[in-house]
């Protein structure tokens, strides 16, 4: 006699679950690797934004760019700000604020970052912004600095 089973028996369930679990773990490191990468995009782009900006703050005041270089490395030996915004200042002074409004920026934006401005060799009026910066949140085990490099011309 014959005895007709019905349902699933523990095998097939027990199998329904491996793979379910198998699922669910790659779909959480496809989230991680997704927060890693978003991350990282994000701080490109404001490093972008911020080379711009700096640019743009250098070519106002292009007279001065050799101050430039010599404070874009250096925020934290930086004097207190001229506040130019409200007394009027030199052009020296002007150099100052704009470094210290830009690194202020900069290390809100992009915490622990750093910042190189060079004069390319053998050539006139081009230089180099490199900013670079450690992300070890969201898996990057490794913890790989990222960096960001504009060359531009005055």
């Amino acid at each position: 006699m014959r005895i007709k089973t019905f349902g699933f028996t523990l095998v097939e369930v027990l199998v329904a679950m491996l793979i379910l679990s198998i699922s669910l773990l790659g779909m959480a490191g496809l989230q991680v690797l997704s927060l890693q990468s978003s991350s990282g995009s994000l701080s490109r782009s404001q490093a972008t934004m911020l080379s711009y900006d700096l640019v743009e703050r250098i070519r106002r005041n292009a007279d001065e760019v050799d101050d430039y270089i010599a404070l874009v490395g250096n925020f934290p030996a930086l004097p207190t700000s001229p506040d130019c915004l409200t007394s009027g200042c030199s052009s020296e002074e002007l150099v100052q604020e704009d470094i210290i409004q830009w690194n202020t920026e900069l290390s809100s934006m992009i915490p622990g970052a750093q910042t190189t401005l060079i004069e390319d060799s053998g050539t006139d009026d081009k230089y180099t912004l490199a900013i670079s910066w450690q992300e070890s949140q969201y898996g990057n085990v490794n913890n790989e600095p990222l960096s960001y490099t504009m060359t531009f011309e005055l």
